[in-house]
């Protein structure tokens, strides 16, 4: 039963038929119910529930990272939900129920700032190695700019970068992992910051590692 307060041409509270009325921040709201609710285990439900699976398990160990890496693009919505949109409609691979995240084409990082030239990786001796070449001076390319080695463990689900300021014009960055690690697999991104942090460049993606 509805329930009036301004008399019949005022607003209500409460379900008429198929309206509901709401009142929310002092002003009153009409809505329409569904004629029919969609199945909750439907293949398009289902499917978009596997999409969210899989993006939120890689995004889950690497959150810390997002928050920089998507900080441009949190403009009314968290760095973390505008990664997770992102990346379920530009990694996902396969048919549903064989869904798969294509990590080359995860985005970890988005922004205008310059990426280096070439970069180079090698991993030896629990160590990832990544060389590149100096671009500083080009626009959006400082000497000062901060390299960033994302490492993410697919087998383990486990995530590190390097906090140590290597930069643009250091032309190499190293990063150690974990014994924990051997046996397994990883997969590496680079992104550059601008040294006052208000500037990111977009992620590159490294390749696969064995540990």
């Amino acid at each position: 039963m509805a329930r009036t307060r301004q008399g019949i041409l005022g607003g209500f509270q409460g379900k008429i038929g198929n309206v509901v009325g709401v009142t929310r921040y002092g002003k009153t709201f009409m809505r329409s119910l569904p004629e029919h609710f969609n199945d909750r285990k439907s293949d398009a439900q289902l499917q978009q529930r596997q999409k969210m699976t899989l993006v939120n398990d890689f995004l889950r160990p690497i959150k810390s990272f997002i928050k920089i890496g998507f900080r441009e693009l949190a403009i009314g919505k968290s760095a973390y939900n505008a990664a997770t949109s992102l990346i379920m409609n530009s990694a996902i691979t396969g048919e549903y129920p064989n869904l798969s995240l294509n990590y080359s084409k995860c985005q970890v990082a988005v922004g205008n700032l310059k990426q280096v030239l070439n970069p180079i990786a090698t991993v030896t001796n629990n160590q990832l190695s990544v060389s590149w070449t100096d671009n500083s001076g080009k626009p959006n390319a400082s000497a000062d700019d901060i390299a960033i080695a994302l490492l993410y463990n697919t087998t383990r689900k486990e995530a590190l970068f390097t906090t140590a300021k290597f930069t643009r014009s250091c032309m190499s960055l190293i990063v150690d992992f974990p014994n924990e690690w051997y046996g397994g697999t990883f997969i590496a991104y680079l992104t550059l910051s601008s040294a006052d942090n208000k500037k990111i460049s977009n992620s590159l993606f490294l390749g696969e590692f064995a540990c």
